[in-house]
């Protein structure tokens, strides 16, 4: 396969597709929110990889009585006055277990999400998607009814190695679930 062929069969990947829900922005306007489909009925969790400084989409979530399970090593605690309702963990997403990292099939053993298909997975962890996802199962992610998330480094498609992740992600992300929306990310 070609670097074009690749590089074009990435972006068709990345199409949306016509969904029978409405799209809804939870969150923040600018960087911190995000649109997703809207169905949320019975959601029961949120596992949240990558929290930062802003929160807003977590604490929607949040006040409507779901968990909110928060894994960020750049920050020590929640930025927010409501913090104390998340499960905050200062622990980076990695693609196996280790002293600082844990692996996304032992995070959805260690808060029970097992049990469920009604969860939503958001990630915003500055390129870690790249290693992570694809040393994921596609059972673990069938526990996500809803994936929204942020893709770093996509203009570095040039790259080989970077654009071999980035298929496989993408590949396993779309194996089970459909792209319903995609936008740049608008805040700098």
């Amino acid at each position: 396969m070609t670097n074009q062929s690749e590089v074009l069969s990435i972006i068709k990947m990345m199409r949306p597709k016509k969904s029978n829900f409405r799209k809804v922005r939870i969150g923040s306007l600018g960087d911190g929110g995000y649109v997703l489909p809207d169905d949320l009925d019975g959601i029961d969790s949120l596992l949240s990889l990558g929290v930062g400084n802003e929160v807003s989409f977590d604490l929607h979530f949040q006040k409507k009585g779901i968990p909110v399970y928060q894994y960020d090593p750049t920050i020590d605690s929640p930025p927010s006055d409501e913090a104390d309702s998340f499960i905050f963990h200062k622990i980076a997403w990695a693609p196996h277990d280790s002293i600082g990292g844990r692996s996304l099939s032992t995070m959805v053993q260690h808060h029970k999400i097992y049990n469920s298909d009604r969860g939503i997975l958001k990630f915003d962890t500055e390129g870690a998607e790249w290693e992570c996802i694809p040393t994921t199962s596609e059972h673990t992610l069938k526990h996500f009814r809803v994936i929204v998330c942020e893709l770093h480094g996509l203009n570095s498609l040039g790259n080989g190695e970077l654009r071999r992740q980035i298929r496989d992600t993408l590949s396993l992300l779309t194996r089970n679930h459909t792209v319903m929306h995609l936008h740049a990310n608008n805040c700098c």
